[in-house]
């Protein structure tokens, strides 16, 4: 009998035994699943500090500033990411992500540019910060030095340029030619464009369809514009600079012969007479991100 009571008793410690042990293996896998999703709200919810658009000049006296930065050791980690491919293309990205947090860079992934990145980031953390050049970087470059590389960039911005801007919007677009410093000529191409239609049905329909008819005779009167241009003046564009509606520069390119390197930007300005030295500043910027 005591044999009995012994083996009841065995059998009843072994059960809550293994009681205990499934309740803290699910609390383990509790707390790494809380784990995990805290990892992602941090990688999600990190952000830049601030964003801001650096015009020509005011990108070059940063990057005389940088320059001037020293460290008594190789803590400044400069990249330069070649235009067409985001931070994870870089020929030397497995030791990038060995030098730079894993959320940083997954934040960096995010900028979108058709010029590239620059960034400058100090592994004691006292500057980082990621530019976004107004012409565009053609390979990619991996340092670690007591100074921030700054030649390659600089490089690039001493050179002349002769640019063409489109700028297109529904119904008033720009067309312009010049350097970095000035347009040779220019002109604001206007026509007629219904307003977006709130109405259903057939007059929906019908709306629509005059609307696209109008844009598509809107885009072809700045290709009109483009190519006289290109005819008067005989000049070899270094880039076009592309800005404006996505939609619309998306048929714009559908419908004309650009033989020259393309930059897309995001301008956001109105195209008005007294607006066109602004057109050029934003044409010829850059971008600046601070971690």
């Amino acid at each position: 009998l005591k044999r009995e009571d012994d083996a009841r008793k065995a059998i009843s410690s072994k059960q809550k035994a293994e009681e205990r042990l499934n309740y803290c293996e699910k609390k383990i896998e509790t707390l790494e699943n809380e784990i995990i999703r805290l990892k992602e709200y941090q990688s999600s919810s990190l952000t830049f500090k601030s964003v801001e658009e650096l015009k020509l000049n005011h990108f070059i006296s940063l990057l005389n500033k940088v320059e001037s930065v020293t460290s008594d050791s190789s803590s400044f980690i400069t990249i330069y990411n070649k235009a067409g491919q985001i931070i994870t293309e870089h020929e030397k990205y497995q030791e990038i992500t060995t030098r730079l947090d894993k959320n940083i860079v997954n934040l960096i992934s995010k900028i979108k540019s058709s010029t590239g990145i620059i960034i400058f980031h100090d592994i004691d953390k006292t500057l980082s910060e990621v530019l976004v050049p107004p012409f565009p970087i053609n390979e990619d470059k991996l340092t670690i030095r007591s100074v921030f590389e700054t030649s390659p960039i600089k490089t690039i911005l001493g050179k002349e340029y002769n640019i063409c801007i489109l700028l297109i919007s529904a119904g008033e677009s720009f067309v312009g030619i010049g350097d970095v410093k000035e347009f040779l000529n220019f002109k604001i191409v206007k026509s007629s464009v219904k307003s977006k239609h709130s109405k259903g049905g057939f007059s929906q329909r019908r709306f629509e369809r005059l609307r696209n008819e109008d844009i598509m005779h809107h885009v072809d009167k700045v290709i009109e514009t483009y190519y006289s241009f290109e005819e008067q003046f005989k000049v070899d564009f270094d880039y076009v600079i592309l800005g404006g509606e996505e939609q619309l520069l998306s048929i714009l390119l559908e419908r004309v012969n650009i033989k020259y390197p393309i930059i897309k930007k995001g301008i956001e300005i109105n195209v008005e007479k007294h607006n066109i030295e602004r057109i050029l500043l934003s044409a010829t910027s850059g971008r600046r991100y601070i971690l």
